[in-house]
């Protein structure tokens, strides 16, 4: 590559540094003073034009007014939905313990079902506890 540059490009100059404008108006009546005189008020031309910025203003908050409620209604709907999760949540864990702690229980009956009673209980636990997980679990969805 050669140091020149392509005849199509420009050379980069840095870029100053400037501050925003603070209004998002017109532009164009940035640096006009702001106090009017009670002649300059009697001009139809400037009551026009207040009655433009009234009118713009006006559907301005309109519409921020609507987005307003709208972000309320979706805000209390987000806590809602959270708070529904964290309780779902909680139940889906507590049946899948139970059905857990009850499969484990059928799985522990036949080594113990010659000792007696002890065999039949443990049957009969685990089949509760799988019967009620499994029921919890259909009853909270």
């Amino acid at each position: 590559m050669t140091d020149k540059a392509a005849p199509d490009e420009e050379p980069l100059l840095p870029v100053p540094q400037q501050q925003a404008p603070q209004s998002k108006g017109r532009r164009s009546f940035l640096g006009v003073r702001r106090e009017l005189s009670e002649e300059e008020l009697k001009a139809p031309g400037v009551r026009k034009m207040l009655l433009d910025d009234v009118d713009r203003l006006e559907r301005e908050l309109f519409d921020a007014q609507s987005y307003r409620d709208k972000f309320y209604e979706a805000d209390k709907r987000a806590a809602i939905l959270t708070v529904q999760a964290t309780k779902s949540a909680g139940w889906d864990i507590l049946s899948t313990l139970t059905v857990a702690v009850g499969s484990a229980l059928l799985g522990f009956a036949p080594v113990v079902w010659g000792t007696g009673l002890a065999g039949a209980g443990a049957l009969a636990l685990g089949i509760a506890l799988v019967c009620g997980g499994t029921l919890t679990k259909w009853l909270v969805k």
